[in-house]
């Protein structure tokens, strides 16, 4: 009886650690900046819907100017992203784009590179990422 009651105690520390590890959560806003043909862009990512380890979210940019839908799933600290519907397209010349990276904690933070084309001109391409999750 002892041994299992050490065993649920154990099991009940790992789930609540495990549980404040995930990094996001319906509501939460991350903020930061990509780059895209030698120029900061702003962005923030707005998580609307967890699911297990699905991720329903939307990609905001050019101050509010510019956002879609993405779908993204979570495995461990790794992510991905995925662009799906636009809810506000500034241009013709945007296209969505994905995002793969690692959630960081100490301080909260989503690193990682953009994994499709956003195009102004054509071959000007999209690098890097790096966000905070707002407090």
């Amino acid at each position: 009886m002892k041994n299992l009651l050490i065993l649920a105690t154990m099991l009940l520390i790992y789930g609540v650690s495990y549980s404040q590890n995930i990094p996001f959560k319906k509501g939460d806003k991350w903020t930061g900046s990509y780059q895209c043909s030698n120029s900061k862009i702003d962005l923030e990512i707005s998580i609307d819907e967890v699911q297990g380890d699905i991720i329903r979210s939307r990609f905001i940019f050019l101050g509010g100017k510019g956002e879609y839908e993405m779908i993204g799933k979570l495995k461990d600290n790794e992510f991905t992203f995925m662009g799906t519907n636009w809810i506000k397209n500034p241009d013709d010349n945007f296209v969505t784009l994905g995002l793969h990276g690692f959630y960081l904690n100490s301080p909260d933070r989503l690193i990682g590179n953009l994994i499709s084309k956003l195009t102004y001109t054509e071959g000007n391409e999209c690098t890097g990422f790096y966000l905070e999750k707002k407090k």
